[in-house]
């Protein structure tokens, strides 16, 4: 299976991106409990195997209504071989992997 692998346009929030970060965290916190916590476990999972190929300002997971969004804010390769078998896994779980002038997001759908 192949890689599903887009890139989308965003526009920064300028002075209103701690507006953003609240509405992103109430978002998530609303729906966290749609998931198993199987699936959560599988989210933090690959956060943390998302740390090993990245450096980063930060990864955070975040809860969808429908999928499960792994956020890589201003990604750096820290290991290409990781990030290979990173974008390997991707594509072998039916991930979704999204580009942006802000990073990188690996969606992972609901079942």
């Amino acid at each position: 299976m192949a890689l599903q692998e887009h890139e989308i346009k965003t526009q920064s929030a300028a002075n209103y991106g701690w507006a953003a970060v609240i509405d992103a965290d109430r978002c998530s916190r609303e729906h966290v409990g749609r998931y198993t916590p199987k699936q959560q476990s599988t989210a933090e999972t690959l956060k943390d195997l998302i740390e090993l190929g990245y450096y980063n300002t930060g990864v955070f997971v975040n809860y969808r209504k429908t999928f499960v969004a792994v956020k890589i804010a201003d990604p750096k390769v820290r290991n290409k071989q990781v990030a290979k078998e990173l974008d390997e896994l991707f594509a072998e779980r039916g991930y979704e992997k999204v580009t942006s002038n802000q990073g990188i997001i690996v969606r992972l759908f609901k079942k």
